[in-house]
C-alpha cells in the first residue's frame, strides 16, 4: 500500500549534506505519529548487532533501541526507512533478509519503506520478500 512520508520525518528524512559520505539510509522507529528514534548506516559495524564487520545497517541501529523495550510492546512501533543515491535521488530501502529476521524476532510488524518510484510503500514485514546479502 503507498501511503504518503509522515510529515514529522520530512526533518530526518533529507538527503545527505556530503554525497562522499556513505550514509545514504535512514530510519526510524515511530509510535503514535511520534518520533522515537532514528538511526544511519554505519561504516565500521557494531559487533553485538552487527556481525557483518564492515557496516551496520540503519534498521539494526534503530533495533538497539528495541533491545531494552517489552518485546510484546513492540508491535506498536512502526519501522520507516528511506535510502537515497549519490545523485539525490530516493532509492529502494526494502530491508534486507538479515534486518528483516531481527525486526520480526524483535516482534515488529509494519514497516514503511521507500522505492525506486519515489513513493513510500507500507508492508506487514513478514509478508516481505527480501534479498539476502550474503
Amino acid at each position: 500500500m503507498e501511503v504518503s512520508i509522515h510529515n514529522k520525518l520530512s526533518s530526518i528524512f533529507q538527503p545527505p549534506d556530503n554525497w562522499d559520505n556513505p550514509k545514504g539510509h535512514i530510519s526510524a522507529l515511530i509510535k503514535g505519529g511520534k518520533i522515537i528514534i532514528h538511526g544511519e548506516n554505519n561504516m565500521g559495524g557494531v559487533p553485538n548487532i552487527c556481525d557483518r564487520g564492515m557496516s551496520c545497517h540503519s534498521e539494526m541501529q534503530v533495533i538497539k533501541y528495541l533491545t531494552t523495550v517489552n518485546r510484546r510492546k513492540n508491535r506498536k512501533y512502526t519501522m520507516w526507512n528511506i535510502r537515497w543515491s549519490k545523485h539525490g535521488t530516493i532509492e529502494c530501502s526494502k530491508p534486507c533478509a538479515r534486518c528483516q529476521k531481527a525486526m520480526l524476532d524483535m516482534g515488529l510488524t509494519t514497516i514503511v519503506f521507500s522505492t525506486h518510484k519515489g513513493t513510500f510503500e507500507k508492508s506487514r514485514i513478514d509478508s516481505l520478500v527480501c534479498k539476502s546479502n550474503n
